[in-house]
């Protein structure tokens, strides 16, 4: 039953850990991206760059996926449609990269913490004397 909880809990704290990272990670980085995003290099016109950022804004906390991507970048005018893809293969696929990897990595961390903790729990708790085993032989299962 200990093993079941200390999963059940260690998976739903460590899942806590992801969201609260990748939300914090998202909201101070955003930034970069919407810089990106109006970079002239980008060569997007002012109402496309309006438009990316209305779609990124009401994307929520899944992001966006390649099938809305698709969707959203074929609504554009034709000039348009390569450079707004060129952004969304690029800063943006780069964003959400290392948005998972920032977040990933803290989950693990804190499952790498609770392995440390389980481990200390472990030598410092089990604590069986020789003379408290049972004498004879192990008894093997009934037949």
């Amino acid at each position: 039953m200990g093993q079941q909880i200390g999963g059940a809990l260690g998976l739903s704290v460590m899942t806590t850990v992801f969201g609260t990272a990748s939300r914090n990670w998202a909201s101070d980085h955003f930034s970069q991206l919407v810089t990106a995003l109006k970079d002239p290099a980008a060569h997007l016109t002012p109402a496309t760059e309006g438009a990316i950022m209305q779609k990124l804004q009401s994307a929520g906390s899944g992001g966006l996926q390649k099938q809305d991507i698709g969707a959203f970048v074929k609504t554009l005018p034709a000039d348009q449609q390569a450079p707004a893809a060129k952004f969304f293969a690029g800063p943006y696929a780069s964003f959400g990269h290392d948005l998972l990897a920032h977040a990933s990595g803290r989950g693990f961390l804190m499952g790498a913490v609770f392995g440390a903790v389980a481990i200390v729990a472990a030598v410092f708790l089990i604590n069986v004397k020789k003379s408290e085993l049972p004498a004879g032989p192990a008894v093997a299962g009934a037949q």
